[in-house]
Protein backbone atom coordinates (compact mmCIF):
# COMPACT_ATOMS: atom_id res chain seq x y z
CA UNK A 1 0.00 0.00 0.00
CA UNK A 2 1.27 2.92 -0.93
CA UNK A 3 1.50 5.96 1.15
CA UNK A 4 -0.38 9.05 0.22
CA UNK A 5 0.26 12.75 2.51
CA UNK A 6 -2.62 14.78 2.47
CA UNK A 7 -1.53 18.43 1.78
CA UNK A 8 -1.20 20.75 4.62
CA UNK A 9 -3.81 22.99 5.30
CA UNK A 10 -3.31 26.49 4.92
CA UNK A 11 -5.70 29.02 7.47
CA UNK A 12 -8.09 31.21 5.29
CA UNK A 13 -6.84 34.15 6.53
CA UNK A 14 -3.50 33.81 4.84
CA UNK A 15 -5.84 34.03 1.27
CA UNK A 16 -7.25 37.53 2.55
CA UNK A 17 -3.99 38.60 3.66
CA UNK A 18 -2.96 37.77 0.27
CA UNK A 19 -5.48 38.72 -1.52
CA UNK A 20 -4.94 42.35 0.72
CA UNK A 21 -1.42 42.48 -0.48
CA UNK A 22 -1.83 41.86 -4.48
CA UNK A 23 -4.72 44.46 -4.31
CA UNK A 24 -2.48 47.07 -2.70
CA UNK A 25 0.54 46.23 -5.03
CA UNK A 26 -1.89 46.31 -8.10
CA UNK A 27 -3.20 49.84 -6.98
CA UNK A 28 0.57 51.59 -5.94
CA UNK A 29 1.61 49.85 -9.38
CA UNK A 30 -0.96 51.67 -11.57
CA UNK A 31 -1.70 54.66 -9.76
CA UNK A 32 -0.67 58.10 -11.30
CA UNK A 33 -0.22 61.13 -8.97
CA UNK A 34 -3.02 63.57 -9.96
CA UNK A 35 -2.04 67.26 -10.66
CA UNK A 36 -3.14 69.97 -8.29
CA UNK A 37 -5.53 71.69 -9.90
CA UNK A 38 -7.87 74.75 -8.80
CA UNK A 39 -11.00 75.34 -10.91
CA UNK A 40 -11.93 79.32 -10.58
CA UNK A 41 -15.15 80.73 -11.47
CA UNK A 42 -16.00 84.37 -12.57
CA UNK A 43 -19.37 85.82 -12.93
CA UNK A 44 -20.89 89.20 -14.72
CA UNK A 45 -19.52 91.06 -11.59
CA UNK A 46 -15.73 90.18 -12.53
CA UNK A 47 -15.92 92.19 -15.77
CA UNK A 48 -12.40 93.75 -16.84
CA UNK A 49 -11.46 91.62 -14.05
CA UNK A 50 -7.77 89.42 -13.45
CA UNK A 51 -7.62 86.07 -12.38
CA UNK A 52 -4.40 83.59 -11.62
CA UNK A 53 -4.28 80.64 -13.44
CA UNK A 54 -1.22 77.87 -13.26
CA UNK A 55 -0.91 74.80 -15.64
CA UNK A 56 -4.11 72.38 -15.95
CA UNK A 57 -6.27 75.06 -13.60
CA UNK A 58 -9.90 75.39 -14.96
CA UNK A 59 -11.76 78.83 -15.56
CA UNK A 60 -15.75 78.80 -15.36
CA UNK A 61 -17.12 82.22 -17.35
CA UNK A 62 -20.18 81.94 -16.13
CA UNK A 63 -22.42 85.16 -17.52
CA UNK A 64 -25.72 86.01 -17.09
CA UNK A 65 -28.07 85.51 -20.68
CA UNK A 66 -31.61 86.00 -21.70
CA UNK A 67 -32.02 83.45 -24.42
CA UNK A 68 -35.85 84.77 -25.09
CA UNK A 69 -34.54 87.97 -26.82
CA UNK A 70 -32.39 85.78 -29.22
CA UNK A 71 -28.94 87.38 -27.35
CA UNK A 72 -26.17 84.93 -26.25
CA UNK A 73 -22.29 84.95 -25.18
CA UNK A 74 -20.07 84.70 -27.87
CA UNK A 75 -16.21 83.90 -27.15
CA UNK A 76 -14.35 86.74 -29.70
CA UNK A 77 -11.24 86.52 -28.42
CA UNK A 78 -9.17 83.77 -26.49
CA UNK A 79 -5.41 82.47 -27.01
CA UNK A 80 -5.81 78.49 -27.32
CA UNK A 81 -2.47 77.60 -26.70
CA UNK A 82 -2.47 79.14 -23.47
CA UNK A 83 -6.16 78.88 -22.67
CA UNK A 84 -7.90 75.55 -24.30
CA UNK A 85 -11.80 75.71 -24.70
CA UNK A 86 -13.51 72.69 -23.05
CA UNK A 87 -17.01 73.41 -23.75
CA UNK A 88 -20.34 75.37 -23.18
CA UNK A 89 -23.52 75.15 -20.88
CA UNK A 90 -26.30 76.58 -20.11
CA UNK A 91 -27.78 76.96 -16.74
CA UNK A 92 -31.23 77.62 -15.85
CA UNK A 93 -32.74 78.69 -12.60
CA UNK A 94 -36.02 77.16 -10.74
CA UNK A 95 -38.05 79.25 -13.05
CA UNK A 96 -38.35 76.75 -15.56
CA UNK A 97 -41.42 77.22 -17.87
CA UNK A 98 -41.60 81.11 -17.39
CA UNK A 99 -40.73 83.53 -20.28
CA UNK A 100 -38.10 85.83 -20.20
CA UNK A 101 -36.28 84.76 -17.27
CA UNK A 102 -32.24 84.52 -16.83
CA UNK A 103 -30.59 81.63 -17.71
CA UNK A 104 -26.51 81.29 -17.49
CA UNK A 105 -24.03 80.89 -19.70
CA UNK A 106 -20.88 78.74 -18.48
CA UNK A 107 -18.03 78.71 -20.11
CA UNK A 108 -15.10 76.30 -19.69
CA UNK A 109 -11.27 76.73 -20.42
CA UNK A 110 -7.96 74.97 -19.47
CA UNK A 111 -4.55 76.30 -18.51
CA UNK A 112 -2.06 75.16 -21.43
CA UNK A 113 0.73 76.93 -19.53
CA UNK A 114 0.83 79.30 -16.61
CA UNK A 115 0.77 82.45 -18.76
CA UNK A 116 -1.13 85.46 -19.61
CA UNK A 117 -3.91 85.88 -21.59
CA UNK A 118 -7.16 87.43 -22.47
CA UNK A 119 -10.66 86.17 -22.99
CA UNK A 120 -12.93 88.14 -24.74
CA UNK A 121 -16.48 88.11 -25.52
CA UNK A 122 -19.84 89.69 -27.24
CA UNK A 123 -23.14 89.66 -26.22
CA UNK A 124 -25.04 89.37 -29.84
CA UNK A 125 -27.62 87.92 -31.64
CA UNK A 126 -26.45 85.84 -33.95
CA UNK A 127 -28.08 86.89 -37.07
CA UNK A 128 -27.17 90.83 -36.78
CA UNK A 129 -23.56 90.68 -38.50
CA UNK A 130 -22.89 94.22 -38.76
CA UNK A 131 -24.81 95.45 -34.93
CA UNK A 132 -22.31 95.93 -32.39
CA UNK A 133 -22.38 94.23 -29.21
CA UNK A 134 -25.08 94.65 -26.84
CA UNK A 135 -21.99 93.89 -23.85
CA UNK A 136 -18.71 92.99 -23.86
CA UNK A 137 -17.03 90.67 -20.93
CA UNK A 138 -13.54 90.64 -20.44
CA UNK A 139 -10.79 88.88 -18.49
CA UNK A 140 -7.53 89.17 -17.74
CA UNK A 141 -5.48 85.84 -16.94
CA UNK A 142 -2.17 86.08 -15.24
CA UNK A 143 0.04 83.18 -14.20
CA UNK A 144 0.64 83.08 -10.16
Amino acid sequence: MSQYKLPMRVPGYIYVIGAFLLLFLTCAASSKKMPNTTAITVTDEDNNGRVQLAKSDSLIVRLASQPSTGYGWKIVQNDTSRLRFQGEAWESPDTEGLMGTREYQAFRFIAQKADSSVVKFHYVRPWEKDAPPAKTYLIKVQKP
